[in-house]
């Protein structure tokens, strides 16, 4: 269940239906999540799938758009990505796993919006 879990990264299909039932002023963020754990250090198949699943919602929302004649009045740039990786740093403690963080904004690049979730939460050094 979405409590337990948090949310993970939804189907293309269900991405695709709330982009057909939500009015174009409605901004949509898509999850990308890997796992129920609620950690957020990813090893590097799950940065990889996540990655993955950037490319392919992407995908799947830029071929919605182009398949609406006329073309859909939402504009790309009312969907995002919301993200989170984190590295653990040499005092135990966790930082934003910046080389993930920039992975993912090129994956989007160049429709979509990328955001920080949650996982900013157990940053120690939020002002690095």
């Amino acid at each position: 269940s979405l409590a337990a879990t948090g949310g993970l990264t939804p189907p293309a299909e269900l991405v695709l239906g709330v982009l057909d039932a939500v009015p174009p002023g409605v901004d949509v963020a898509l999850l990308v999540r890997a796992t129920a754990a609620w950690h957020f250090a990813y090893d590097r198949a799950e940065l990889n799938g996540m990655l993955a699943d950037v490319r392919r919602l992407g995908d799947a929302v830029v071929a919605w758009h182009a398949e609406r004649t006329p073309p859909s009045a939402r504009a790309l740039s009312s969907v995002s990505f919301v993200v989170g990786a984190l590295t653990r740093v040499h005092d135990g403690t966790y930082a934003i796993d910046a080389d993930a963080t920039a992975a993912f904004v090129r994956a989007a690049a160049p429709h979509f919006g990328v955001a920080v979730h949650r996982a900013f939460d157990d940053v120690a050094d939020r002002g690095a």
